[in-house]
């Protein structure tokens, strides 16, 4: 008989969708028969166009009434949470999911699950990547989570028109480009007085000099502030920020390398096995649960910065931190990798 999953992840970013995408990898490798759905942000639902793990993307109503009728409608099994709000928990059990899994601990709607996973990184855990922590969703059901990994599937049309784009931005084909986001993918005010961009101006300045083209990305509100800097790098180097993030990840595919802090795009480029040098600057940051995944990445910190008292990268307005980490490490680091891709 197969198993229909929905698999809900309302909350997040870029970074944590494809990180705990894979349990829906190992769901499906565990039980073949599986058919899942999933329900997540639609700006990101193109990170899971293409992918065999998954059946379908729900496009769900926003109204409660409206979306417990369609979660009911689809006669779900199994309801994997991994990133939800007391909304979604009420949602999958109003609707009649019989199995629902998600996170232990939480007092307003941990009692709604028939499985509460205890999250690692909630109690104390600091070494383990998030991927795994993920997967534990996936083990509370006994699937076997060997040999799964972030992954993006992208249409060869779609790598091609991504070559196109960059030809009609001056890249020659075959040019391997340097990949750089200047954003953190949070909701804080990119401006040029409240984000620091001297050193990435610094890191595309020296990859132009090195005799590699630079591509800055990101969404459309980073625009302006990838069109600064790219200003500021110089002749080589153009934005293409504001793209969907589909073309974003087709781009991405494209290039040698990308330099970028702790963010989305760098989850995307590991998940395409493009190399990625990831600037932690904050020192919140716990860089073994929120690095690139995989081999083959090199993580720059910012290393005698001392951040503010109580300062978090989901809080934080100015990220001074961002103009402390060594230009010439990135920048080095970006060559050596991108040499062999």
């Amino acid at each position: 008989m197969q198993q229909r999953i929905l698999f809900i992840h309302t909350q997040g970013g870029i970074g944590d969708l494809l990180l705990s995408a894979p349990i829906a990898e190992a769901i499906a490798r565990s039980w073949p028969d599986a058919a899942i759905s999933a329900w997540v942000r639609p700006a990101y639902r193109g990170l899971l166009a293409g992918n065999p793990w998954f059946s379908d993307c729900l496009a769900i109503d926003r109204r409660f009434v409206a979306q417990c009728a369609a979660i009911r409608r689809g006669r779900f099994d199994v309801a994997i949470l991994p990133w939800t709000t007391a909304r979604e928990a009420a949602l999958a059990r109003l609707a009649g999911i019989p199995v629902r899994v998600g996170q232990a601990g939480r007092m307003a709607y941990s009692w709604t699950f028939s499985h509460a996973v205890a999250v690692r990184s909630a109690n104390g855990d600091q070494s383990t990547h998030w991927m795994e922590i993920q997967l534990d969703y996936a083990r509370a059901l006994g699937c076997r989570t060997d040999g799964v990994r972030p992954r993006v599937f992208l249409e060869e049309h779609e790598r091609r028109n991504a070559r196109a784009l960059l030809a009609r931005h001056g890249i020659a084909a075959g040019a391997r480009p340097c990949g750089l986001h200047i954003g953190k993918g949070l909701r804080v005010p990119l401006t040029e007085d409240r984000w620091p961009v001297a050193r990435f101006i610094e890191v595309g300045q020296r990859m132009l000099a090195a005799g590699r083209p630079v591509v800055l990305i990101g969404s459309a509100a980073e625009r302006p502030l990838t069109e600064r800097v790219a200003q500021g790098i110089g002749k080589g180097a153009v934005t293409l920020a504001g793209t969907t993030v589909r073309d974003m990840a087709a781009l991405i595919a494209e290039m040698s390398v990308i330099v970028c802090p702790d963010s989305g795009p760098g989850h995307i480029a590991a998940a395409l096995d493009v190399p990625v040098v990831a600037i932690f600057a904050v020192k919140s940051g716990v860089i073994a649960r929120w690095r690139p995944w995989g081999a083959g990445h090199r993580v720059v910190t910012t290393g005698a910065w001392t951040c503010p008292k109580r300062c978090v990268k989901e809080t934080c307005t100015r990220f001074d931190c961002l103009d402390a980490f060594d230009a010439e490490e990135v920048a080095r680091a970006a060559l050596e990798l991108g040499s062999g891709h």
